[in-house]
């Protein structure tokens, strides 16, 4: 009975302040969604391989090689996984996972498709990774040659149901596979992006040969399964042992100075990762921080605007309080009434919240690139979380004001002596303060991010790449074998000013070798980043020569005996007379190698890699009949047609091939998606932020009016002017300001440079954000404050102080 004429009593007086019950529910809703959006995020980034019930005992083994340049590989060469297995007890299974390719041509009776992620993978993937096989046997699926499981999507799209795929036959390349099992899609949170995986044993006999000879050859990511949880465990001796008894005589017998060590990585905190060269992408745990640290200080400014309401009317309900103590009421039951008022709240806040995480949901998939559907919420973590935002925020948004209320004196309100807050105004401009600091530093924070996207988009990359379109080539179609009929083909339609082909592009993972390189009269091996390209590479975009020549089909010897090195390389090497210098790849016995030449031209540095990384060396090789990529100018002003040509050239040459093709700025933009979608989500809660605090400054101005009602009708009976008690309202809240400034300013200098670090190419500190966001700040402040003195000066102060 006392509860529910608690909840009666908290909705009548919601009901009575409207406005001021609008703008609590209002601002914590926004919060409450805000809290519960990156909750979703942060929950699906911890929980990534974490459903694999062997999770603790399997580690991926991971292998660093050092050619006079070290390369961090995530993967590792061949027989890595079944010699450790082989060589050390602990060591109870293991399964190796190799990408296939790029996009596979899959054909399927008289239909072709084209499909990613298409893995090779060893037997013992379903018994070490708990991938659900919604058909077949998790022992025997990959137990044969030309064996291929199809995740759940494929098993439709190409059988028409998960049970009538099995069996079947299907082509991938020009290989026969039968269908032998049928996973589920790959939905949950897994670095392993699969659409299906075919059998290891298909790999031919010959090319398992060769990998299995060679302890360099990085061809696969190797995960080990122990018999005892991989963190209790201590193998470092037993990673040094195989070193010492593996590596180190093989190395000896091609007389190479090359070193080679392996480090395991736990399963559980391996999405983290970003050490490892050829490497799928992770996760950043310093943005879960940042994200975790941003849910937690909205909802904190949202609660600081409900406990800033609740005490500007305290005035307003001392009367009240006076009245139920007189009645007989105790502290405790005023305590609780007023706890229940801020619960009521809050939970009309998480439900009008939820609400908003409906709508909001799609948007924010699209800005984190996630696929959460609202059923998400109900998982058992979720539930306990958004019961956790529940508590705490009633807590931290009722209990201080239920404190201060329940303590006025009802002789003292009876007798007409109002309550003067104290001691509890300096408390409530602390809070602005946090909220204030949080702001700037949201506004600051948004304001560099765009700033430093902004200077990668304007950087000169030192090539063209307006108007490129980019064509994967597949190796199993006609066009491949046909290249330069199909480079013909192209250059006698108007619209393609040019056609190159390559191996690789900027934009794309550039692929790195061991070369021999001439270093003080004696060849030195070294591992040198390269791309294998035509001799219309550089006009296509825009490469400048700055020493030698370019490569030429009238030259027959180039294509063994040419190479074009960068400005960095020449450097590096210590040439300073680089023409001439000889270079080796394709390494043999004994000094010899496939490729013996020379350097023919050097060509001025241009960015291949993303701008996070510093420039370095790279080797262009002359391979005119090898490209898995066409780069084609268009003709300006003639994009739309030029692509029209594309696809009726393809279909001529590729028949019912897929077309896959992308613009090359497109593809250097799509670097930095990581980059866009924290400044996405910056900008999103920096809005939020702003709208808070704007809510929390009315919040504070209307406390501020409330106790200084007298004071302020003096001052206008005595002649003062609108601006005069403006400045006075001013000054307090330009304090505020000015202390939050100070406050933010060296987090937000701190945070801003160590983010800039992760770039080789970066901007100076933007002291410009830094003023900008203060300006923001001061313009929401007096927005917030005008409401206010516009109504003070609408008062009649004699009135005021009659009822004083």
């Amino acid at each position: 009975m006392m509860f529910s004429n608690y909840l009666k009593v908290s909705w009548r007086h919601l009901l009575a302040g409207k406005a001021n019950s609008i703008i609590s529910v209002l601002g914590l809703s926004v919060g409450v969604a805000s809290a519960i959006l990156i909750a979703l995020y942060i929950q699906d980034e911890l929980s990534y391989d974490q459903f694999h019930t062997k999770k603790d005992r399997i580690a991926r083994i991971v292998e660093r090689i050092d050619h006079n340049g070290e390369i961090k590989a995530a993967v590792t060469s061949f027989p890595v996984g079944p010699q450790f297995m082989s060589d050390y007890p602990e060591v109870v299974s293991f399964v190796r996972i190799m990408q296939m390719g790029g996009s596979m041509t899959i054909k399927v009776e008289d239909q072709i498709f084209r499909e990613d992620h298409f893995l090779r993978a060893d037997s013992t993937l379903f018994e070490i990774f708990d991938f659900k096989l919604l058909q077949g046997d998790p022992i025997g699926a990959l137990a044969g040659p030309n064996l291929v499981v199809l995740n759940e999507e494929l098993a439709i799209k190409f059988f028409g149901t998960p049970s009538e795929a099995m069996g079947k036959q299907l082509f991938i390349g020009t290989s026969q596979f039968t269908v032998n099992g049928v996973v589920e899609n790959g939905t949950r949170s897994s670095d392993i992006k699969y659409q299906a995986f075919t059998s290891m044993s298909t790999l031919p006999q010959q090319a398992q040969q060769v990998f299995n000879g060679d302890w360099f050859r990085l061809v696969c990511q190797t995960y080990l399964l122990f018999d005892q949880p991989v963190a209790e465990m201590d193998f470092d001796s037993q990673l040094a042992d195989f070193t010492e008894r593996i590596i180190k005589p093989f190395v000896a017998t091609f007389g190479w100075g090359s070193t080679a060590d392996f480090t395991l990585q736990p399963l559980e905190g391996l999405h983290f990762d970003n050490s490892r060269e050829y490497d799928t992408p992770k996760g950043n745990l310093s943005y879960l921080y940042i994200f975790g640290l941003l849910a937690l200080l909205i909802l904190i400014i949202a609660t600081i605007n409900f406990v800033n309401l609740a005490l500007s009317q305290s005035v307003k309900r001392a009367k009240e309080v006076g009245v139920r103590k007189a009645l007989g009421a105790g502290q405790n039951q005023l305590r609780n009434q007023f706890l229940g008022e801020s619960f009521l709240v809050v939970l009309l806040a998480m439900i009008i919240g939820l609400g908003l995480v409906e709508v909001l949901l799609a948007t924010f998939n699209t800005t984190t690139d996630k696929n959460f559907a609202f059923v998400d919420l109900f998982d058992w973590r979720m539930l306990l979380t958004l019961l956790g935002i529940l508590l705490v925020t009633a807590l931290m948004a009722g209990l201080y004001p239920a404190l201060v209320l329940s303590k006025f004196q009802s002789s003292r309100i009876l007798r007409g002596s109002l309550p003067k807050i104290g001691r509890y105004g300096n408390l409530r401009r602390i809070l602005m303060v946090v909220q204030l600091a949080f702001s700037i530093l949201m506004i600051i924070g948004t304001l560099a991010i765009q700033s430093q996207m902004r200077y990668l988009q304007d950087m000169d990359l030192g090539f063209e790449q307006d108007q490129i379109v980019v064509l994967n080539i597949p190796q199993d179609t006609a066009v491949f074998n046909h290249l330069d009929s199909f480079k013909d083909r192209l250059l006698a339609h108007s619209e393609f000013e040019g056609v190159s082909g390559s191996q690789a592009i900027p934009g794309t993972n550039v692929g790195e070798l061991m070369f021999r390189i001439e270093q003080n009269a004696e060849m030195v091996d070294k591992n040198i980043k390269f791309i294998a390209a035509d001799e219309d590479f550089f006009e296509i975009l825009g490469l400048e020569l700055v020493n030698g020549r370019l490569f030429s089909n009238d030259i027959q010897s180039d294509v063994q005996q040419a190479f074009i090195i960068n400005e960095t390389a020449a450097k590096s090497f210590g040439w300073d007379e680089p023409l001439g210098k000889r270079i080796q790849w394709g390494l043999q016995d004994n000094g010899q190698a496939a490729s013996d030449g020379e350097v023919v031209g050097v060509i001025k540095d241009f960015h291949f890699a993303s701008l996070h990384n510093p420039m370095e060396p790279l080797v262009i090789l002359f391979r005119p009949n090898f490209s898995l990529l066409f780069s084609m100018k268009l003709s300006g002003g003639q994009v739309r047609s030029g692509l029209t040509v594309l696809e009726e050239e393809w279909s001529n040459f590729a028949g019912n091939h897929p077309l896959e093709y992308t613009f090359l700025d497109e593809r250097i933009q799509s670097q930095y998606e990581s980059e866009k979608t924290l400044l996405k989500i910056f900008g999103y809660f920096a809005f939020i932020s702003i709208m808070i605090a704007g809510l929390g400054l009315f919040a504070l101005t209307s406390y501020t009016v409330e106790q200084r009602l007298k004071e302020f009708s003096v001052r206008k009976i005595l002649g003062a002017e609108l601006k005069d008690l403006g400045m006075l309202l001013a000054k307090e809240f330009m304090l505020l300001i000015g202390v939050a400034a100070l406050i933010s300013i060296p987090l937000a200098g701190w945070g801003i440079t160590s983010w800039l670090e992760e770039f080789s190419y970066r901007i100076s500190m933007p002291w410009l954000s830094f003023v900008l966001a203060l300006l923001l700040i001061a313009l929401v402040t007096l927005i917030a404050m005008s409401y206010h003195v516009i109504r003070l000066a609408r008062t009649n102060p004699a009135r005021i102080l009659r009822d004083e």
